[in-house]
């Protein structure tokens, strides 16, 4: 089947598809947009059952990230990337650092970050190949320094492949992101949606939590 004619497939700019022999690095990055900015949008590792049902999840989210920029009034358009996990590929800082070597060959069309499967320090493997350049500086703490709050829903699909620990640093370093460019601490909340008992709200909990 073709990538055009994915049911998830819609006008995406651009879908790019690497392998890395050395290090075993088999990835798909996608543009859906950069109408508004660079495409910008998380990496995640995961065991997918095959290359189409990663190539289903990076189409999917990377239009996903186009909305959540405009509707929030950001400089960025939407993109993601996907990192197949395998035996045969095990996290490594040489795989991350390939990894940075193809984000850089997108030449800043491409901001990347972490996200399901990613820690911080593969992504400072990744800075080590590339970094976003003055501009790409200038834009992200121009989009930082607008953030009134951040906020993650806690569904109970993600609850599978991670943990709640994960948000806490996620959004902790948002905040602190937040504070650095603008000088204001915002409020961090989780909307915990899995109980059964309808969406309850943990913005107070997870926000004292986040910051220790």
């Amino acid at each position: 089947m073709s990538v055009f004619d994915h049911s998830e497939f819609d006008h995406h700019e651009a879908v790019h598809f690497f392998e890395d022999a050395p290090t075993g690095l088999t990835c798909i990055i996608a543009l859906h947009s950069t109408a508004l900015g660079p495409a910008a949008g998380g990496c995640r590792r995961c065991q997918y059952a095959n290359s189409t049902e990663a190539l289903t999840d990076v189409l999917r989210l990377s239009r996903g990230m186009t909305f959540k920029h405009a509707i929030a009034g950001l400089p960025f358009g939407g993109g993601k990337a996907v990192i197949l996990a395998s035996d045969r590929a095990p996290k490594s800082r040489e795989l991350f650092h390939a990894f940075g070597r193809l984000v850089h060959s997108l030449e800043g069309r491409y901001i990347t970050a972490e996200d399901v499967g990613i820690a911080v320090t593969d992504m400072q493997a990744v800075r080590e190949m590339h970094r976003m350049g003055a501009v790409g500086r200038s834009m992200m703490r121009m989009a930082l320094a607008g953030v009134d709050a951040a906020y993650q829903n806690l569904d109970s699909v993600e609850l599978g492949i991670t943990t709640v620990d994960h948000y806490f640093d996620t959004l902790g370093g948002i905040s602190r992101a937040v504070r650095r460019a603008s000088g204001n601490d915002i409020p961090v909340y989780i909307s915990d949606q899995t109980s059964g008992d309808g969406p309850g709200d943990r913005g107070a909990a997870c926000s004292r939590s986040v910051e220790r």
